[in-house]
């Protein structure tokens, strides 16, 4: 996982396979929400959920989509892919 903490933000990188892992490992209060795009170069599909995500009952996310999650914690947010090793981009505020 690679962190960068703003003023205001924070930004990082997760990758994940077929266990659920959890987008930011500890509490993270936010004003705004978690933005979550995976990676161009992923090749399967990430689900996005609570820590019981499944490939059956996560928000399906191929690369290069985004989505905006209004969450005030971040530790809540897990990802799995169909696929090792894929990535995903975050950004919360």
């Amino acid at each position: 996982m690679r962190i960068g903490l703003g003023k205001y933000f924070m930004t990082g990188k997760v990758t994940m396979s077929a266990t659920p892992v959890a987008v930011f490992p500890s509490s993270l209060n936010l004003r705004g929400g978690l933005l979550i795009k995976p990676d161009s170069g992923n090749t399967g599909i990430i689900y996005v959920g609570d820590s019981g995500v499944t490939f059956n009952n996560g928000y399906p996310m191929q690369a290069n989509q985004e989505t905006f999650l209004r969450v005030d914690d971040v530790s809540g947010v897990f990802m799995i892919a169909n696929v090792a090793s894929q990535k995903a981009a975050w950004f919360a505020v």
